[in-house]
């Protein structure tokens, strides 16, 4: 075995939530699972939530931020993929012209409000196609 001679940080953390909460049930699952289980997932959780957040703190450089923050963001994505797969959760996401369209419009109604200035189109209604909705925004 390989012995590190590197320091140890240590972290002790003693959570006792009042019985029928959403961390009182989170802790009960925990303590149904091997003590270095427990820690694993504690650490990666942490890891990937916090990681960024304390790299902020300590003012590392702009790139090393970025580079966290997007692996972050990317791990805590596959998480939620994971956990709707795990427990068989199917979400219905817009396709993603109904999204193009409704933020499109959403944007065209509110320079309208704001300004009440005309918004031409720069393209001929013919160019998309028969897209629902999309013919609403030429005028």
């Amino acid at each position: 075995m390989v012995v590190s001679k590197r320091d140890r940080k240590n972290l002790s953390l003693r959570l006792q939530p009042y019985e029928g909460t959403l961390l009182a049930e989170v802790v009960d699952y925990l303590n149904t699972l091997d003590k270095e289980e427990v820690n694993r997932k504690v650490a990666e959780i942490l890891t990937i939530s916090l990681l960024p957040l304390a790299r902020y703190e300590r003012g590392v450089s702009e790139r090393v931020l970025r580079s966290s923050t997007l692996e972050s963001c990317h791990a805590l994505s596959q998480q939620a993929h994971f956990l709707r797969q795990i427990v068989g959760v199917k979400v219905e996401l817009p396709v993603q012209g109904e999204v193009l369209v409704s933020s499109v419009k959403s944007l065209v109604e509110n320079a309208r409000d704001q300004e009440k200035v005309e918004v031409k189109p720069s393209h001929p209604k013919s160019e998309f196609g028969a897209v629902d909705g999309l013919d609403d925004l030429f005028i």
